[in-house]
């Protein structure tokens, strides 16, 4: 088993990134991770993948997150991700319940109608999800 084509090209700029940031040389590189410098080449032109069980020993060896090449984090520069995140790691176990089921129930709602035009439609919005959810206890089915 191999990674699929999106996963590797987002291996590959972090198997650059890595070497990069660890001052190595492509034959340096390949010679850390036990391939030849052909592989290495080919590898970042992307003219091939590597196995799972491959992958596993570059992402160790070089330090990369393999959550990050699989999972990409498409909010690096998004504040109001990161203000989200630093929220959340406030919350109880009881907020994150509210807080994930308000999500799940927005994302399927509000996906179907129009983009609101402003702040307050969209609060108005993600409230009637809320008194649905809470107040009267409707499951989404």
């Amino acid at each position: 088993m191999s990674l699929s084509i999106n996963d590797t090209r987002i291996f590959r700029h972090e198997l650059k990134k890595a070497r990069k940031r660890l001052y190595l040389t492509q034959e340096t590189c390949a010679e850390l991770l036990e391939h030849s410098l052909s592989f290495q080449k080919d590898l970042k032109r992307g003219r091939c993948s590597t196995s799972i069980e491959n992958f596993y020993h570059i992402c160790r060896t070089l330090n990369i997150s393999a959550d990050g090449c699989i999972f990409p984090d498409n909010h690096n520069t998004d504040s109001t991700y990161h203000k989200l995140l630093r929220l959340l790691s406030q919350c109880n176990k009881s907020n994150l319940k509210i807080l994930t089921a308000t999500a799940e129930l927005s994302m399927k709602r509000i996906a179907h109608q129009p983009k609101p035009k402003n702040i307050t439609q969209l609060f108005f919005r993600l409230g009637y999800i809320l008194h649905d959810k809470y107040l009267y206890n409707i499951d989404e089915k």
